[in-house]
């Protein structure tokens, strides 16, 4: 698979983003260096063209419409209201569409976590502010979460995405276990992982589960299982 976004204000594919802890966020067109040390710091922020925003917004709509089988570059450029030609300046195919559209699902994602837990001091508070950070309204949009399902289901397919996927899988959970370490200090780094793994898995299903049902005691009580999972006493 061919995966090229071409004309990126951010630098080209294989570029990483890091965050504050040195682990990397992002590559290519869209992604972000961001910290969330004890301070709380945030740094600058790399953007795509607004061009490409527009057109990843369009492939978005119409795997939402049509499916990811759907979304074809005509299909694509017409809800875009671009032409062909400008869409093929700024993507070299249908992969490449699917491609970025995944990363920036995934990055405005992580970066969702980061600011949250940016925004808070207290150890305890950051774990608990970067966990639900994913849980926000726009991530429980009834769209965004078909759209990240589908991209999901082509990753079980494609071994570029599955890389993407597995990247932006690690990310978060080197993040997560970096804070369940700052506010459990005594676990060892088995324990942290263990529980960073156990929290990861319940909030993948807690999205499923939304997805399939909204309830919001449901997934209230799973957030606060999330919770105490990760920040139980030693």
């Amino acid at each position: 698979m061919t995966c090229v976004v071409k004309n990126s204000t951010a630098g080209g594919v294989g570029d990483p983003c890091t965050t504050g802890a040195g682990v990397e966020v992002g590559h290519g067109s869209h992604c972000s260096a961001k910290s969330i040390g004890t301070a709380g710091t945030v740094d600058d922020t790399m953007a795509m063209s607004d061009t490409q925003d527009q057109i990843l917004d369009a492939v978005q709509s119409v795997i939402v419409r049509d499916g990811v089988r759907g979304a074809s570059m005509r299909q694509v450029a017409q809800e875009a209201d671009v032409s062909l030609g400008l869409l093929s300046y700024h993507f070299d195919g249908k992969e490449s569409l699917i491609f970025a559209a995944f990363e920036r699902a995934s990055t405005t994602l992580l970066e969702a976590s980061v600011d949250a837990a940016a925004e808070v001091t207290g150890a305890d508070d950051k774990v608990v502010a970067f966990l639900r950070g994913s849980f926000a309204d726009e991530f429980l949009d009834s769209d965004y979460l078909r759209v990240r399902v589908s991209l999901w289901a082509v990753s079980l397919t494609d071994v570029e995405l599955a890389k993407v996927d597995a990247m932006y899988y690690e990310s978060y959970a080197a993040l997560l276990r970096q804070l369940i370490s700052l506010a459990r200090p005594t676990l060892d780094e088995r324990q942290v992982t263990a529980r960073s793994t156990d929290v990861i898995a319940l909030s993948n299903g807690l999205w499923l589960d939304w997805a399939r049902y909204q309830c919001a005691e449901d997934l209230e009580r799973g957030l606060l299982h999330c919770e105490s999972i990760a920040l139980a006493q030693s």
